[in-house]
């Protein structure tokens, strides 16, 4: 499937943007962007192109019994292993910072929260790296994980723009507004194969690779990770781990977002010599 086919004036795209946009308009709770953007993941969240790559996201992952992540995202660091972005989301109605200036309490809510995160992978360092794929937790010095806050939307975010950014660098964290995903998704550039640069891996293996850049895809579950990661022949922490997993991922626990394939599916077809006659 060449999906290189695919940008922001294509007609799937404009109707995902223009959905977004529109619920992004509205008044929904949390559940509602976090469920449209689980549907959507790998084009909203997950960045085959550029480097560092990542192919797939993980939707409401647990850290023990005690806390849930709305998104993890693993990226590809060559022979370093993986590195994660944990992610929290908010509601885009809520500002993140007050008509006074201060940080509101909803971002005071999901710092606290991206801490407990912290403090749980820093004393649960042997579950860490079950979860995680992971040969060693690192949380100091080049650390395998970053931590994102999803807040707000440009209108209710910019007059505190500098003040946000400070906080973010004082807390270690990335703070960023709902237009910031409808900004890569309208910038967003499609190719036809998937490249995780593990020699010759690529070249040997170019149906994997054309399936993992497939961009219609959902983010997989808490219980479809942790199955995968106990599959026999699924080495945890291998250094190069999507090419590792690839095979299993894509004929087990890869969940394509039907309606959106079916819909390129016929746009192809008809687009094509042989589907006009």
């Amino acid at each position: 499937m060449n999906w290189s086919q695919l940008d922001n004036s294509h007609s799937i795209i404009k109707s995902i943007l223009t959905q977004w946009q529109q619920l992004l308009d509205e008044d929904h709770t949390e559940k509602v962007y976090h469920d449209f953007l689980k549907r959507h993941a790998n084009l909203f969240l997950v960045n085959t192109v550029s480097f560092p790559h990542s192919f797939f996201a993980i939707s409401k992952l647990k850290l023990g019994s005690e806390f849930e992540l709305d998104f993890a995202i693993p990226y590809e660091d060559y022979s370093n292993g993986l590195i994660w972005e944990l992610i929290e989301i908010k509601r885009p109605q809520m500002s993140p910072y007050t008509e006074n200036g201060m940080p509101s309490a909803k971002l005071t809510e999901a710092t606290q929260q991206i801490r407990n995160w912290k403090r749980w992978i820093q004393n649960s360092r042997s579950e860490a790296r079950k979860i995680f794929s992971l040969r060693s937790v690192r949380t100091e010095r080049q650390p395998n994980f970053r931590y994102t806050i999803i807040i707000g939307i440009r209108q209710n975010s910019e007059k505190w723009l500098d003040e946000r950014n400070q906080y973010a660098q004082e807390n270690g964290i990335q703070i960023r507004s709902f237009d910031y995903l409808t900004e890569r998704l309208n910038s967003r550039w499609f190719s036809s194969m998937a490249r995780l640069s593990n020699g010759g891996w690529d070249e040997e293996h170019p149906e994997l690779c054309k399936s993992l850049a497939n961009p219609f895809i959902e983010a997989l579950t808490d219980s479809q990770w942790k199955n995968l990661l106990r599959e026999p022949r699924i080495y945890s922490g291998h250094p190069h781990f999507v090419s590792h997993i690839s095979e299993i991922l894509l004929k087990k626990y890869w969940i394509p977002n039907s309606i959106l394939l079916d819909e390129f599916n016929k746009l192809c077809l008809a687009s094509s010599p042989d589907g006009m006659k």
